[in-house]
């Protein structure tokens, strides 16, 4: 099997610990897609490399995952997010700047590229809007899974989704309990659509929806919580492992859930 990860891989700027390490929703699905895949699934990335001091950070996390890929190398700065953490590991974002992402597109290359592989995995927020929507719209064979994190940035939460729905096979979403509404909204288009989404809700849990069928999971218990950024990312690359190796919707949410806990037990969605 081959997935291709196109999107932000940048630096998670820890400000109340003066910390900078590897991050990026996409650098982070990745690298843990490395880990929890089978070693014959080919992962690639599909990214921009700045050529600030804070770009031989992104490349050294992943030469030491084992990823390549279309590593394009810009004039300009490494996409940055600040953080900061509460005393309950909790991740408070503060401040993004997409850097060099702000002048990736799709081109003839990346669309080659997309032609070749069986899994195109992206995310979507408000600063690469565009270039989501470029990524989600290629003719490609290959299936999309989308990360569309909390829709905070989404005006009308729903309907974004829905705009997007024909183009894309999995959903994932982060969202919170309280948001009952949406949750329910977002099954019933599942159903209607026969799409994949999978909603994760942080120590409430997860909840899948595939068609007609639902599943839910209890959050894993986590003795202490170091930091809760990039969980939901180890969360979608754990789930999709198992996932399109065809597990079970109950199996595939108990294995991802086992492996965002372990990986709110650090620093980062990975070590």
């Amino acid at each position: 099997m081959k997935l291709l990860c196109i999107g932000d891989c940048g630096v998670d700027h820890y400000v109340d610990r003066d910390l900078i390490r590897p991050g990026g929703i996409t650098l982070n699905f990745a690298i843990n897609a490395r880990r929890f895949f089978a070693a014959d699934d080919h992962i690639a990335i599909a990214t921009p490399i700045a050529d600030d001091p804070e770009a031989a950070i992104v490349e050294s996390a992943l030469a030491q995952a084992g990823l390549t890929g279309e590593l394009r190398r810009q004039v300009g700065t490494t996409p940055r997010q600040k953080i900061r953490l509460g005393r309950d590991g909790e991740k408070e974002f503060i401040g993004y700047d997409e850097g060099v992402l702000a002048g990736f597109e799709v081109d003839a290359r990346l669309r080659q590229l997309m032609a070749q592989t069986d899994w195109v995995i992206t995310p979507v927020f408000s600063q690469i809007e565009q270039l989501f929507g470029e990524i989600i719209t290629v003719e490609s064979p290959a299936r999309k899974a989308v990360d569309f994190m909390d829709l905070t940035d989404a005006a009308n939460p729903l309907a974004f989704v829905e705009r997007f729905v024909a183009e894309i096979d999995v959903g994932f979403f982060g969202l919170s309990a309280h948001e009952q509404p949406l949750i329910e909204a977002l099954g019933a288009l599942a159903k209607r659509t026969k799409k994949l989404f999978v909603v994760t809700l942080a120590a409430d849990g997860s909840v899948a929806f595939a068609g007609e069928d639902r599943a839910r999971c209890q959050a894993r218990p986590v003795e202490q919580i170091v930091d809760t950024t990039g969980a939901g990312d180890t969360f979608a690359a754990a789930f999709l492992s198992r996932h399109l190796h065809g597990a079970r919707l109950a199996e595939a949410l108990g294995y991802a859930s086992d492996r965002a806990a372990e990986s709110l037990t650090h620093i980062g969605a990975f070590k």
